[in-house]
């Protein structure tokens, strides 16, 4: 755990938080899902930051390209409109089944990565709760979406073969946790969070929070086989729809 001066929490690092098995069978249900769904480089909003084309390692018989399962969010330039699913998730009957199947797959992970907040920021575990509850109740794709996801962060950002250079979240509350896991078959590649001098092992099986909106951090090279990530992110511009603020 590192903490500020003033003993304030600003990234938790678990290596080998998920077992063996459980590593196993994530990437299983993670590389099926990517074989079976367009995944995409270099494009959309973040297409100049962090999603640039050269952040992706293309590799024969590897994945690579990111793709975005959020239970509902803003356009980019539409905050002043009602949120929506993305459209990752509901591009077609096919991808919808695929989604909600992985994301049945991710019940144990989504449980473990709410009680670790709970753990880690109890006021803000209780704000994240209050928030979830909130959506479910004013949209109601959001309350049929929930009977399969129970994870409080409304999203995650599958990324395969990605180096993420280094960035902020800026799209986050400013004290907002980000939850990133990493699986996969590669080695290396660790986070570094200039900051605070902090590089953190982020090989297999590696869960971090971390302030990723006061913190950038970025993915040093990695080696070897498949790398698949997973980033799971609130956007502030929901909160304030809600009238709600994270602590």
């Amino acid at each position: 755990l590192a903490v500020s001066q003033d003993g304030v929490p600003l990234v938790l690092h678990l290596p080998n938080a998920i077992h063996a098995r459980g590593k196993k069978s994530l990437f299983q249900s993670l590389s099926q899902f990517g074989k079976n769904v367009t995944l995409k480089r270099g494009q959309g909003a973040d297409s100049k930051k962090r999603d640039k084309e050269d952040s992706y390692k293309v590799v024969s018989g590897q994945l690579a390209g990111n793709i975005k399962l959020v239970s509902t969010w803003h356009g980019v330039g539409h905050t002043h409109e009602p949120p929506v699913i993305s459209g990752d998730v509901i591009k077609s009957g096919k991808q919808f089944s695929l989604a909600t199947q992985l994301v049945s797959d991710l019940e144990l992970l989504n449980t473990r990565l709410n009680a670790l907040l709970q753990y880690l920021d109890p006021a803000q575990f209780l704000a994240m709760e209050r928030f979830a509850e909130a959506l479910r109740q004013k949209f109601p794709h959001i309350k049929a979406w929930s009977a399969i996801d129970g994870l409080l962060w409304e999203g995650r950002s599958l990324q395969f073969n990605r180096q993420t250079p280094l960035h902020p979240d800026s799209t986050d509350p400013p004290n907002c946790w980000v939850a990133l896991v990493a699986l996969g078959e590669f080695t290396k590649g660790q986070l570094f969070i200039p900051r605070l001098n902090l590089r953190l092992w982020y090989e297999p099986g590696t869960i971090i929070l971390l302030r990723g909106h006061i913190l950038p951090h970025e993915v040093e090279e990695f080696f070897g086989g498949q790398r698949v990530s997973i980033a799971h992110f609130t956007h502030e511009s929901l909160w304030k729809a809600l009238g709600l603020n994270l602590p």
